[in-house]
């Protein structure tokens, strides 16, 4: 599905990540893995209105502008750029 609808394959390394644990760890609120399967499970429901997604984000970029306001800068997400 990916590819179908972003037109490109999915890497990790698009994401910073070089596990999926590690994307997922940027997730963390809406996806987890699973301990007894170690498949990829929601965390949310089905029917979770989108102000919930909006107010992660918001949240979490909050959080992150907090720690890089502190010096932190591993808290900085850094995509890297594909030549056009």
């Amino acid at each position: 599905y990916y590819n179908k609808y972003f037109k490109k394959s999915f890497a990790l390394k698009n994401y910073t990540a070089e596990k999926l644990a590690d994307l997922v760890e940027h997730i963390k609120d809406t996806l987890g893995v699973s301990e007894k399967t170690s498949f990829l499970e929601a965390k949310l429901d089905e029917d979770a209105p989108v102000a919930k997604f909006v107010k992660f984000a918001e949240d979490h970029r909050r959080e992150r502008q907090r720690r890089l306001d502190a010096g932190d800068e591993t808290a900085e997400i850094k995509f890297p750029r594909n030549a056009p």
